[in-house]
């Protein structure tokens, strides 16, 4: 699975917020994917990203240890940018 880190600070990650105001992490399911999603931010000014690839297992566990939200995006789902950042 991969998720997008941002460039600027190593140990951030990309969140989306949903409509309860809570940060959700994206975790792409194919890499193509997640380096789509991040030419698309790269390119609307929003922090520089890049893509991580972690193990689905350590990534899940990490989440839920950590009370973070993720939502997890499969081959088949289409996501885009907010309009604001």
């Amino acid at each position: 699975m991969f998720i997008l880190a941002l460039k600027e600070k190593p140990d951030g990650a990309y969140t989306v917020i949903n409509e309860a105001e809570e940060k959700v992490l994206l975790i792409f399911e194919t890499q193509d994917d997640a380096e789509r999603y991040a030419i698309m931010l790269n390119e609307n000014d929003y922090p520089k990203v890049k893509v991580v690839s972690y193990e689905d297992n350590v990534l899940l566990k990490t989440c839920e240890m950590m009370g973070q939200r993720y939502s997890i995006v499969g081959p088949y789902d289409l996501v885009v940018p907010p309009d604001v950042y």
